[in-house]
This record gives C-alpha cells, sequence and structure tokens, in this order.
C-alpha cells in the first residue's frame, strides 16, 4: 500500500492499495491472471522481474477472498492490509479521519507497532 500527501485530495492524502507477485517466469504469473480473470502481467525492466499486480480495489477484495489465509506473508502486516481495504471499500479513506486512520493503521505494520483503536 501506497500512501503518499497529496493536497488534490479531499483527505490531503492519496491511498493507493496494491498487490503485487514477481517471479523470473511469465508462466505462472499468467496462469494466476487468467484463473482470477484479473490483474495485470509486466515486466519490471529495473528488477528485470515480471510481476503480476492488482490494483483495483475490488479485485483486491476478491484475492483476499479467494486466497484467505494461504498466503506467505507476515501474518500481522495482512491483516492490517486487509483491515485498511474494508475501511476504503466503505470509502472511509475518502475523509480526514477514516484517512488518518488508515495512515495509522498501515504506519503502525510497517513499524511493528500496534496503534489504539
Amino acid at each position: 500500500m501506497k500512501i503518499k500527501r497529496d493536497p488534490r485530495y479531499r483527505s490531503g492524502y492519496q491511498i493507493t492499495p496494491r498487490i503485487n507477485i514477481a517471479q523470473k517466469e511469465k508462466k505462472l504469473l499468467n496462469e494466476i491472471q487468467n484463473f482470477l480473470g484479473f490483474g495485470n502481467v509486466y515486466i519490471h525492466r529495473v528488477d528485470d522481474l515480471w510481476h503480476f499486480e492488482i490494483f483495483k480495489l475490488k479485485d483486491i477484495e476478491k484475492f483476499l477472498n479467494i486466497i484467505g489465509n494461504s498466503l506467505k506473508t507476515k501474518k500481522r502486516r495482512q491483516r492490517r492490509f486487509e483491515q485498511c481495504i474494508r475501511m476504503m471499500l466503505k470509502k472511509q479513506h475518502l475523509s480526514k479521519d477514516g484517512c488518518k486512520k488508515i495512515r495509522m493503521i498501515w504506519l503502525s505494520s510497517k513499524l511493528g507497532i500496534i496503534p489504539d483503536g
């Protein structure tokens, strides 16, 4: 998830959630994309890896529902990501207070702290 200050937004921030899977070979990522029916596959020339990315909020929600608890990631960070996505689906990121709460939740996961509330 990317959170950056942007005065063009009512909340003062742009929040961009995404899921990214990187591989050396394109074949597996194409199979994932075909199975899911969404997402994009492209080569990233900087790291010379193929990437499968999901940017659309509804598609991220579908992906999280499909994979459930089978992700190989840090569980605390995954729960925080899912919490932020649920808040965004409720459009809470469009208000200053909601955006502030999402930022607090997400940044706490990166710092390894647990926020109140």
